[in-house]
């Protein structure tokens, strides 16, 4: 058994919910990373229903080894209040992410420490492969990629060369706390990706594949039907002009109003999506009007819109 001795350089948050059929796979595949290094902890923020049992099997597979903690969050948190939760637990320099659905490479930990013990980065990127019934799918080789807050906002919202998953991506811990980040509904990677990217100041992302995607488990804590799956999407977008525009940040309304068409293009998928489960179609023309006034950077967003204020107001809440 490993002991952690002071501040450890990673701390990893894995939020669960309902997810007691995945642990033994996902805390295997991080155990086995983590081998006998002492500088990482790992903590489970598990969102307890009634008839989970996915608390007692981690505290069984836990046992005394002092770099896995398990804390259970009041049931009404959702996925991006419940990874807050972990992270106000963490202690790390540095923090990540994994779904407990998901499992990661035996290398991670070997990879992803040494960037950041010898390069003063604010974030650490890596790609993902993906597991469809039982078949893994690597995604198609990305370029290693460096700069600021800019140029990682840019890939952002183009969305492909760095793609908007939290889970791939290690994040210096002042990113998240320095001040709240609205928690989106749906599409929460999108708009909290986003967000930080605002913050920081350089930047690398590898070309390795560190983290497997488990697709099509139902599960997970944004699992659900795709008929608000337009909405919310839209929303996100419109979320992001209310905090760029909350917070000064003409850069990055400009950036997002020049990457529009590739906005657009996906929420062309998501309307798809949610027509052949159903869309409602007068929510759906509200949420393209919304939209579309989002995108107009002519006048503020609040002026355009004022009952977005509220709506952003409660957002900022559910991070704090």
């Amino acid at each position: 058994m490993s002991n952690l001795e002071g501040v450890p350089l990673l701390s990893i948050i894995i939020p669960c919910f309902k997810a007691a059929r995945y642990l033994p796979e996902n805390f295997r595949s991080i155990a086995k990373a983590l081998g006998g290094r002492n500088d990482v902890e790992v903590i489970y923020a598990v969102n307890v229903s009634e008839g989970d049992d996915s608390l007692a099997i981690l505290r069984g597979f836990i046992g005394g080894d002092p770099r896995f903690k398990a804390f259970s969050t009041p049931r009404q948190f959702k996925a991006g209040k419940t990874r807050y939760f972990g992270a106000g637990h963490a202690k790390g320099k540095y923090i990540g992410f994994i779904d407990a659905d998901d499992t990661i490479s035996e290398d991670y930990f070997d990879v992803i420490t040494p960037y950041l013990e010898k390069n003063d980065l604010d974030l650490l990127g890596f790609t993902v492969s993906y597991m469809t019934n039982g078949k893994i799918r690597k995604s198609f080789m990305r370029p290693r990629i460096s700069g600021d807050g800019k140029k990682l906002l840019s890939n952002l919202l183009v969305d492909l060369w760095v793609r908007a998953y939290s889970v791939t991506k290690i994040y210096r811990r002042e990113l998240l706390f320095s001040s709240p980040i609205p928690i989106s509904p749906m599409f929460e990677d999108t708009v909290f990706t986003a967000v930080v990217a605002t913050r920081v100041r350089r930047f690398l992302v590898l070309p390795n594949c560190l983290y497997l995607y488990h697709k099509g488990l139902s599960q997970s804590l944004t699992a659900k039907k795709d008929a608000l799956r337009y909405q919310e999407h839209a929303f996100a977008f419109i979320l992001l002009r209310c905090y760029f525009d909350a917070n000064g940040l003409d850069w990055a309304n400009r950036l997002l109003r020049r990457f529009k068409i590739r906005s657009d293009l996906s929420l062309l998928y998501s309307k798809w999506r949610s027509k052949k489960d159903g869309m409602d179609p007068d929510g759906a023309k509200k949420a393209a009007f919304v939209y579309k006034a989002a995108m107009d950077l002519s006048k503020p967003v609040f002026e355009s819109c004022p009952e977005l204020v509220k709506i952003y107001e409660g957002c900022l809440k559910e991070a704090i």
